[in-house]
């Protein structure tokens, strides 16, 4: 009885392993999530690739923690423009060998930041802010070339990283004086830390 629960890790472990090396890659054009195309398949992209959805569940825990009101409207402006950026540097982004394992050193440094439940200042936030939504824009491939393209990938990156905000960061917010909360936050931060080392492990072997 006492070898199941080993085995229960060992499968988990194996999927997650799975999981990232089929995401550790570099960006194509395909459809992440078969027979769904268009802006939706753009949004859900960030929540089926591992390692961007470690980046959104990194930093919505980091702002969770923060103890006075975030700049909203700063933050939104920040994601924005930080989502162009990303979907604008793809082409470049493509010739740089090994610049598809930034998310996951990204994700490492935002899960270690939420678990220690640090409260960062308006200017840190805005910065990873910024760079968690370059960092979704650049690994969403657009479905239509030009402005057009970059403007839904943009739009889709924003969207994605309000929801898991909304998801994470409120409820840590809002809930962060019980100490189950805490303990859920610190956990995520370290489960964050934990599998996005393990892809830069995967990766990297």
């Amino acid at each position: 009885m006492r070898a199941q629960p080993a085995r229960n890790a060992a499968t988990v472990l194996a999927a997650v392993v799975g999981a990232l090396e089929a995401g550790a890659r570099p960006a194509s054009a395909h459809e992440i999530v078969p027979g769904v195309s268009g802006f939706a398949s753009l949004l859900l992209h960030p929540f089926v690739a591992v390692d961007m959805a470690l980046v959104m569940a990194g930093f919505a825990l980091v702002v969770g923690a923060v103890k006075r009101r975030p700049p909203v409207v700063a933050g939104i402006a920040a994601v924005i423009v930080g989502s162009l950026v990303g979907v604008s540097m793809q082409p470049w982004a493509l010739s740089v060998p090994g610049l598809w394992r930034w998310p996951l050193l990204l994700a490492c440094g935002l899960g270690g930041l939420g678990a220690s439940g640090v409260a960062l200042r308006a200017g840190a936030l805005l910065a990873l802010g910024f760079c968690s939504a370059a960092t979704i824009g650049l690994g969403v491939p657009p479905e239509r070339p030009g402005w057009a393209g970059t403007v839904e990938v943009a739009a889709a990156a924003s969207v994605a990283l309000s929801v898991a905000l909304f998801a994470l960061a409120l409820p840590r917010a809002v809930l962060g004086r019980h100490a189950a909360v805490r303990i859920a936050g610190q956990v995520g931060g370290a489960w964050c830390v934990a599998i996005a080392g393990l892809g830069l492990a995967v990766a990297l072997r």
